[in-house]
């Protein structure tokens, strides 16, 4: 199926001399600019203070002059472009002021006249779908009739060139000069005659493109040469074609163009063909309904200026996935090879996965049929290769907002990349700057969040709307509160963006600037006249957080502003207990200063104190008992006091300081447990030695039965067993579900602890509430290896055992567990039962 245009081509006029210039074009038509500095001087707007930094700030004179483009249309609102060409005049760069007045002149589809230029599709065109074999040869006529068109033109331009060179035979070397700066050629048309100049740049036009001859005529032949009866004047007439041309190259298809170029070029094929490089390449299969203008653009981007021939006459293309065959003249294949070798990025990401130079291969990959320029812009832009960006950007197929998965666009990933070249190029082609992704973020909030400000300058220059919020509620002036970007906050509430805007969870810019510790940016919005008291719904404000996060500066800053220290959240938490939770030793001295009640309790009964000790933050904790503001013995709702928490976490001079302060260390939560069984369970050996000296009892239960004891040999804390049972701990002592020691540590595998409480005399016969014993409970074949051996050398079975102290338990628990003085009544382990006899067994069958 072939695309063809039809109807009136209604011309999209360029820019005006008076207009504003549009940064993109000032990079494109100043990229030969040189001297940015001359240039930028005679700008009005720009003094060498301006200069000094920009040439201080950039490294490469592109990012130069881009710089220079960015502040000088940012600080000169009336810009035109009669200012950038009285400027460039100053400077003396003559030949840019006539490229630049052409360009001006031109409409937008001859502007892609040059092979390094924008190829735009005329807007108004009507598309015509043909699907016949009448239809398509309709086409072949066209393209048939094309070529013997610019055929008798060519004839003109051949005839006017040799009159002018006949009357001045200067004009040559002239044409000469200008052709080998237009090809960026170095003497390859030296001495050369007009017939000879010709056929050297025979490979470099052709009918559907024919900007150089176009771009030429207007150069030696403009207003000078007039044919025919109507005396038509020859460069018009090529204008007039050219569109034509146009329109072809953005409708047909290249799956569509081999027939016609068979039948166009195949008895005019240069007879040295087979003595050129061959490129050999496959694209994926969406260049498939590609245009003849994607195809030529390709080729020019993938070869060396001026070796980028006309594709008409000098490529096959075959059927299946796109296979080009290109041949090169004026170069060599190691030449090709060296320099399309370093465009691999290029190659991959506009949709090439194989190409040959002969028989090398530069590029091999497996085709992708998941390939689509849309998802090759997204990587493009997001591997920063602003060549491949700019060519898929000139495919007119590309849809430029498509998203990744997170619904980003290839706007958003270059804003944050803060690549601002691609940034341009994205907005002049026509980016949505407002399309919001899954979250709601927007490419001016990215920008906001990485502090791009230029960028950002640059979005608001396009419109971007910076009072739309992400799905969480937060506008741009929040996210970079947040991110701590001072310059962005500034600029954003200078275009009036709500500063004072409150998230649906209470959550304002104000309050993620405390919370982050960004002092320059808290200082502004006091300034703004922010309230410094809003609190989010669950009560947190902002002095809280800067307490929470140890701000100094800011808490400081907040108490001169007459806030509130003591406002509790809605746990009943306030800044003083954050402030002591972390450690923040200087901020705690502070508030203190200011009367704080460090009594205060949270709902759940803990206070400033618990949390410093439970946290290890002993400066604090000493500052605390040295103001003598606190009571170190006050309990959570639980039962919970500073203590226990102390000893639970292991901050052992936390717990030496306490027990100074006459602390009771035998305090018990509502369930029972005491600091010491803490100290147990967790492994804190120092601690338990200390409790041990201060004349705790290690044997007190829990309201489950459960002791200290117990609690250690479950968690395998061996030193703190050992260390118990030295205490005369009793190991067969039982919780109210019948559990002993030894079968608590059983099931965890805790071998040595097992081996230790069976020397120790724990008895393995013991049986539970329900019916479990240390041997059945036993998870790994090492245990249940020894606690059999012991039940053997001790002459009972486990079974045997049971009925044993069936009756015995039935006598003496009728609480349903025994205690310390329970243990005395009952009949000791069997005193043939030798231990090291069982381990040497265990040893034996290992």
């Amino acid at each position: 199926m072939l695309l063809l245009l039809s109807g009136d081509v209604e011309l999209n006029p360029g820019p005006m001399i008076d207009d504003r210039p549009d940064i993109s074009l000032l990079i494109k038509w100043l990229e030969p600019l040189v001297d940015w500095k001359t240039f930028g001087l005679n700008l009005r707007e720009i003094t060498y203070s301006d200069i000094s930094k920009l040439e201080a700030e950039n490294a490469t004179i592109d990012e130069r002059k881009l710089a220079l483009y960015s502040k000088w249309l940012y600080i000169a609102p009336k810009a035109t472009w009669a200012d950038v060409i009285n400027a460039l005049k100053k400077a003396r760069e003559n030949k840019l002021v006539g490229d630049i007045r052409r360009n001006l002149q031109r409409s937008v589809p001859r502007s892609a006249r040059s092979y390094s230029a924008v190829t735009t599709r005329p807007q108004s065109q009507a598309e015509v779908m043909f699907e016949t074999a009448e239809d398509e040869k309709e086409i072949l006529d066209t393209l048939i009739g094309l070529n013997k068109e610019f055929s008798t033109l060519m004839m003109h331009v051949r005839s006017g060139l040799q009159m002018k060179i006949k009357n001045d035979p200067e004009q040559l070397a002239n044409l000469t000069i200008w052709l080998e700066t237009y090809m960026h050629w170095n003497d390859k048309l030296t001495n050369a005659s007009l017939d000879e100049t010709f056929k050297i740049i025979h490979p470099y036009y052709d009918f559907i493109d024919c900007s150089l001859i176009v771009d030429m005529s207007e150069v030696f032949l403009q207003d000078d040469f007039k044919f025919g009866v109507s005396k038509l004047s020859i460069v018009s007439e090529l204008i007039k074609y050219q569109e034509k041309a146009d329109n072809l190259r953005f409708s047909a298809q290249v799956k569509h163009l081999n027939k016609a170029l068979k039948m166009i070029y195949e008895e005019h094929v240069p007879s040295d063909i087979s003595k050129m490089p061959m490129i050999s390449m496959k694209l994926h299969n969406q260049w498939h309904g590609s245009k003849i203008s994607g195809l030529s653009l390709l080729i020019h981007n993938l070869l060396p200026v001026g070796h980028q021939q006309s594709i008409m006459k000098y490529i096959t293309i075959f059927s299946g996935c796109i296979i080009i065959k290109y041949s090169v003249d004026g170069s060599t294949a190691d030449s090709l090879i060296e320099y399309t070798g370093g465009k691999l990025q290029f190659m991959r990401l506009i949709g090439i996965f194989s190409l040959y130079i002969n028989d090398h291969p530069v590029l091999q990959e497996d085709e992708n049929m998941n390939f689509t320029f849309e998802l090759a812009l997204l990587e493009a832009v997001t591997a920063g290769n602003n060549e491949a960006v700019e060519f898929l950007l000139q495919l007119e197929t590309v849809n430029i907002d498509h998203t990744n998965e997170e619904g980003k666009t290839a706007l958003m990933l270059a804003c944050k990349r803060r690549n601002e070249g691609i940034v341009h190029s994205l907005l002049f082609a026509g980016a949505n700057v407002n399309i919001q992704d899954n979250k709601g973020w927007t490419a001016l909030m990215i920008a906001s969040e990485h502090n791009h400000i230029s960028i950002i300058h640059i979005l608001l220059q396009a419109n971007a709307n910076p009072h739309l919020k992400l799905l969480d509620g937060s506008n741009a002036v929040m996210i970079a509160s947040c991110h701590g970007n001072y310059d962005v906050v500034e600029l954003l509430i200078s275009k009036r963006v709500d500063y004072k805007y409150q998230r649906e969870d209470g959550v304002n810019a104000f309050i993620f600037a405390c919370q982050n510790g960004h002092t320059e940016i808290v200082e502004l919005l006091l300034k703004e006249q922010v309230d410094p008291n809003v609190q989010k719904k669950n009560g947190w404000n902002a002095f809280m957080f800067a307490c929470q996060n140890g701000h100094t500066q800011i808490v400081r800053l907040l108490l001169k502003e007459k806030i509130d220290p003591n406002v509790q959240r809605n746990s009943g938490g306030n800044a003083f207990m954050s402030a002591c939770q972390n450690g923040h030793t200087q901020i705690v001295e502070l508030l203190l200063n200011k009367q704080v009640d460090p009594n205060v309790q949270r709902n759940d009964g803990a206070n400033a104190f618990m949390l410093a000790c439970k946290n290890g933050h002993t400066q604090i904790v000493k500052l605390l008992l040295k103001e003598q503001v606190i009571d170190p013995n006050v309990q959570r709702n639980d039962g919970v006091n500073a203590f226990m928490l102390a000893c639970k976490n292991g901050h052992t001079q936390i717990v030496e300081l306490l027990m100074k302060e006459q602390v009771d260390p035998n305090v018990r939560r509502n369930d029972g447990v005491n600091a010491f069984m803490l100290a147990c369970e967790n492994g804190h050996t120092q601690i338990v030695e200390l409790l041990l000296k201060g004349q705790v009892d290690p044997n007190v239960q829990r309201n489950d039965g459960v002791n200290a004891f117990m609690l250690a040999c479950e968690s395998g804390h061996i030193q703190i067993v050992e260390l118990l049972l030295k205490e005369q701990v009793d190991p067969n002592v039982q919780d109210k579900n019948g559990h002993t020691a030894l079968m608590a540590a059983s099931p965890n595998g805790h071998y040595e602890v097992v081996r230790l409480l069976l020397e120790w005399k724990a008895d393995p016969t013991i049986v539970s509430n329900n019916s479990n014993t240390a041997l059945s409970l036993a998870k790994t074949v090492e245990t249940k290896m020894l606690i059999k051996n012991v039940l053997k050398k001790g002459n009972l079975k486990e079974d045997d055992a049971a009925s044993v102290f069936s009756f015995t338990s039935q006598q003496t628990v009728s609480s349903g567990y025994r205690t310390v003085s329970d243990i005395s009544s009952m009949r000791s382990f069997p005193s043939t039962l030798t231990l090291d006899s069982a381990i040497e067994d265990l040893k034996v069958k290992k």
